[in-house]
Parts: C-alpha cells; sequence; structure tokens
C-alpha cells in the first residue's frame, strides 16, 4: 500500500487505512523517486478512482497535476515550473502558492 506524502480526504482518519473512495487528493513530493512516482503510483491512484494526484518533482522544480482517473491513468495532466500558483481541477477554493513549497 502506498504512503502519500499529503492526502486530502472527505472523512476524518481512524485507525486503519483511508479508504480509497473517501480520497480527493494526493501529492507526492519527489526528488529521487520521480519514475515511481508518475509511473506505477500515478496508475494506481488513477485506477483506484482518486480525482486528482499531484506530483511535486523537487529535482526539475516542477508541479504535476493530474485528474479524470480512469483504468489506463489519468486523462489529463499539465505542468507548471515552481514558484507560481497550482489550483485544483476537481476541489474549488483550492490553489497552493508552489513557491511556498520549495
Amino acid at each position: 500500500m502506498p504512503l502519500p506524502d499529503v492526502y486530502l480526504s472527505r472523512v476524518s482518519r481512524g485507525p486503519g487505512a483511508v479508504p480509497a473512495e473517501a480520497v480527493a487528493l494526493i501529492v507526492e513530493v519527489s526528488s529521487s523517486t520521480q519514475d515511481t512516482d508518475s509511473g506505477p503510483k500515478a496508475l494506481l491512484y488513477a485506477e483506484q478512482g482518486v480525482p486528482e494526484y499531484w506530483l511535486i518533482d523537487v529535482t526539475a522544480q516542477t508541479a504535476t497535476r493530474m485528474w479524470k482517473p480512469g483504468p489506463q491513468g489519468y486523462a489529463e495532466r499539465n505542468t507548471v515550473a515552481m514558484g507560481v500558483w497550482l489550483e485544483s481541477a476537481t476541489l474549488p477554493g483550492l490553489a497552493v502558492d508552489t513557491a511556498q513549497l520549495l
């Protein structure tokens, strides 16, 4: 079971794993695991129906937002340079200043 760096869920966390259907957003911060985070983990999260996934690549200084999950992965994605605001595609009103993530 993957252990994301950050996640937002629709339920309060109790003992045990958070059900995938309760997860609204997952964020992975990567400096050496980009291949795993952008490949197998992204596919797993999409297959499980996680609506949105952000990959913060510390090495490349980019943030990739992925949404519209399906069995083949995320149908939509865009990448921005760190230092700009990243707005959620699925959670209205959620925006993060990526400069604060460095």
